[in-house]
């Protein structure tokens, strides 16, 4: 886990819990709470783009070259080794699979599609908080008597 999201899980542990002793001042803080997770699901998001393009144009630089398609000089750059054998097309997924480059760019990719998911779960649980509340005043007024 990281530690961006170990940060979020706390904030939002605080941001989620409903103080029934203050029931007014928690519908005035959900509008407030609920902006800020947006902001960070934006922030989040736009990084979860930029990521994914990476990892897009990584598998297309070794596609290119697992199939024998990459001039020397645009392998050497990278500083990739020269594959003595061409890869058969139906044998690609399993060297791409397994291509430690590309696992560490989507391990990225999957972490921060996890952040971006959370803060989404995160944004619905405080907007859930309306109805919670007036549940709570509703049952509260049927054992009153009222």
């Amino acid at each position: 886990m990281t530690d961006k999201l170990k940060e979020l899980i706390e904030e939002s542990k605080e941001d989620i819990q409903i103080n029934f002793l203050e029931l007014i001042n928690e519908l005035n803080r959900i509008p407030t709470q609920v902006g800020k997770w947006l902001t960070y699901h934006q922030v989040q998001r736009q990084k979860m783009i930029l990521i994914e393009t990476d990892y897009k144009k990584m598998v297309a630089l070794k596609t290119k070259f697992y199939m024998g398609k990459m001039d020397d000089d645009e392998r050497e750059k990278y500083g990739w080794p020269l594959e003595g054998t061409k890869v058969l097309k139906a044998d690609l997924p399993m060297w791409l699979d397994s291509d430690d480059e590309l696992i560490k760019e989507k391990h990225k990719y999957k972490m921060q599609e996890q952040i971006v998911s959370f803060i989404e779960t995160t944004i619905n649980s405080i907007q859930d908080k309306k109805w919670s509340i007036k549940n709570y005043i509703e049952w509260k007024k049927w054992t009153e008597g009222g």
